[in-house]
């Protein structure tokens, strides 16, 4: 092996995520070119390599790094090498020669111990020195983090968002829970936080690891489609993602405490079904009243339902919840627009125009479609169903002709872009996307793993604040509607306004967690047709 000492000249190419590396390297007279992954070293730092030369074919000798470590410049002319090269803001080559003259190889001590000392120099303002020894301290700090770090595998990116998010609380956070990273870092999940406790030495049976283990299970099922999943499902596949092989109670005691934990943290919630024949779930779940109750400790007090005791994560439970809640608003207010008393009248007109547009447009609707058409235009919220062939397109037709035929505006959606233009292909008028519809934001707000009730808010321009303005609102392939994507849809619905979906139940389900259709045809609340 050899070893080569100098400074850092200039960065040829570096690879953020894996750290791979080529730079310049001032050493005893002559640059040489040192490639391998080298994190955590900028333009000016002092660094000694150990490596082996090679003779490669294009450009020539070239070090190849297997370990290297930064030193502290410890002269004058290295502190000024350093302090010209731009690794700190707001200080040039003359800037550099002048703190260096006064301080000679005291200036990094001055810098990071006494920057007051640096308003000495022309041109540093008290601000300004404060500035410059931040800096200082803050590339010192970041520097031994990625080293700590890279110790334990993380890649160089990864490593600056962890110490970005904990600064130098980071060495306590990691060796006490680095679980915590799972929930608390963008882009780290349980698998790479539970990498990192394994090569610091965390129990496999960590109180901690069971939390986030727990979390992530309950995360990958509704990754898989599922709204919640049943408390002793979740044990069973916790218990074997872990690899927790014993035997006994030990296991489950623990996970149910840390499940108390995260619902204290707001982070799922347990909920005890009154009447559940099969607590197994489909790929969703049931829309859940929005008068249901949840007692807090549910989880530990379930006694001999425990095991069908639902667990979901706090966002899905409030999302049905509010969904529930929100379609009965549509429902309610649209009863008092029509007024009890005109409903009967009103039902005649009704279908005189629809027998009108029939005769207008040269079909005729069979009895469903019709009444498909008069509850779609009478009714706050409906759900149009049927397979292949049924009528489903003939009926939306209808629905538009009568909507033009009263001056009402409407808006067509489904959730791809194909199922969008093949409604609009089949009806004659713009259809979106529903994210188009709702004006997805390009840069949403994060959303945490842990499912917090305000997660999703902030993906779409469209919401409470900034309501879709029409009278009529029409869904087609409601089946591959999510619960997420149709709780954002029903936010940004004004009561007052006509929800129309239609789908096949039978058809493609949704990839995100829910079966929307299904739960709401299940549910009986509200005004269904099937045509046949």
């Amino acid at each position: 092996m050899d070893q080569i000492k100098g400074f850092i000249k200039n960065m040829v190419y570096r690879n953020e995520e894996n750290g791979y590396t080529v730079l310049t390297l001032q050493a005893e007279g002559e640059e040489i070119t040192v490639v391998g992954s080298l994190r955590a070293v900028d333009i000016g730092d002092t660094i000694a390599v150990t490596g082996t030369f090679i003779e490669h074919p294009v450009y020539g000798k070239q070090m190849k790094a297997e370990s290297f470590s930064v030193t502290v410049p410890d002269d004058a002319q290295a502190m000024e090498r350093y302090l010209a090269s731009g690794a700190i803001k707001g200080i040039g080559q003359a800037l550099a020669s002048k703190i260096v003259k006064i301080f000679g190889a005291d200036t990094f001590r001055v810098i990071e111990e006494e920057p007051e000392l640096l308003t000495k120099v022309k041109g540093i303002s008290a601000k300004k020195a404060m500035d410059i020894s931040m800096q200082m301290h803050e590339k010192i700090d970041l520097r031994d983090a990625l080293v700590f770090l890279q110790k334990y595998g993380v890649s160089g990116s990864m490593a600056v968002r962890i110490f970005h998010r904990y600064g130098t609380n980071i060495y306590s956070i990691l060796r006490e829970n680095p679980y915590r990273l799972a929930t608390e870092v963008d882009g780290i999940g349980f698998k790479t936080a539970d990498e990192i406790a394994q090569k610091i030495g965390i129990s496999a049976s960590s109180e901690f690891r069971i939390k986030s283990g727990l979390l992530y299970t309950l995360l990958q099922a509704q990754a898989g489609g599922h709204c919640y999943l049943p408390l002793g499902l979740l044990l069973r596949e916790t218990k074997r993602m872990l690899g927790i092989l014993e035997e006994g109670e030990d296991f489950e005691e623990v996970a149910k405490v840390q499940l108390k934990s995260l619902q204290l943290d707001q982070q799922v919630v347990v909920k005890v079904p009154e009447e559940e024949a099969n607590p197994e779930p489909a790929n969703g779940s049931s829309i859940v009243r929005p008068d249901s109750t949840v007692r807090p400790d549910s989880a530990v007090q379930a006694s001999g339902r425990e095991a069908e005791a639902r667990v979901y994560s706090s966002y899905f439970y409030h999302a049905e919840k509010k969904s529930a809640a929100l379609l009965l608003r549509l429902l309610e207010a649209c009863k008092e627009q029509m007024g009890a008393g005109r409903r009967s009248a009103l039902e005649e007109a009704v279908a005189g125009r629809i027998r009108k547009i029939e005769k207008e447009e040269g079909y005729e609707l069979d009895q469903e479609q019709r009444r498909a058409v008069k509850e779609a235009v009478t009714k706050g919220v409906v759900l149009i169903t049927g397979g292949p062939g049924t009528g489903k397109t003939t009926t939306i037709r209808t629905i538009l002709r009568y909507l033009e035929k009263e001056g009402s505006d409407f808006l067509l959606a489904a959730p791809t872009g194909r199922a969008a233009k093949r409604m609009s292909e089949a009806t004659g008028a713009e259809a979106k996307t529903i994210h188009r519809l709702l004006e997805v934001n390009a840069q949403p707000q994060k959303e945490s793993g842990a499912g917090n009730v305000s997660e999703g808010i902030g993906v779409f321009e469209r919401d409470e604040e900034h309501p879709l303005e029409t009278d009529c609102v029409i869904i087609d392939e409601t089946s591959m509607l999510d619960l997420r994507l149709f709780y954002a849809l029903l936010r940004a619905i004004l009561p007052g306004t006509h929800l129309i979906l239609v789908g096949d139940a039978d058809q493609l389900p949704s990839v995100g967690a829910g079966q929307v259709l299904k739960d709401l045809i299940a549910s009986r609340c509200l005004p269904t047709i099937t045509l046949q």
